[in-house]
């Protein structure tokens, strides 16, 4: 019963996981389009700023329920 409720949690950990990493590759496509469809030099600058807000902002909440 130990080893399987061991694999419950580990699966459920792996679950996690993948739910980030899913979320951070969304994030990055986001940030790709933003970049194609902003069209002069200070709204891309602008773009990236707030991007990066946003994106270490929901890279440590992610991080801080999977390690938490």
């Amino acid at each position: 019963m130990s080893s399987e409720s061991s694999f419950l949690e580990s699966t459920r950990i792996d679950s996690t996981r993948a739910r980030v990493v899913s979320r951070v590759f969304a994030a990055g496509g986001a940030a790709v389009i933003a970049l194609a469809v902003a069209d002069t030099l200070a709204t891309q600058v602008a773009v990236v700023a707030v991007l990066a807000l946003v994106f270490t902002v929901a890279l440590g909440v992610c991080y801080n329920r999977v390690f938490s």
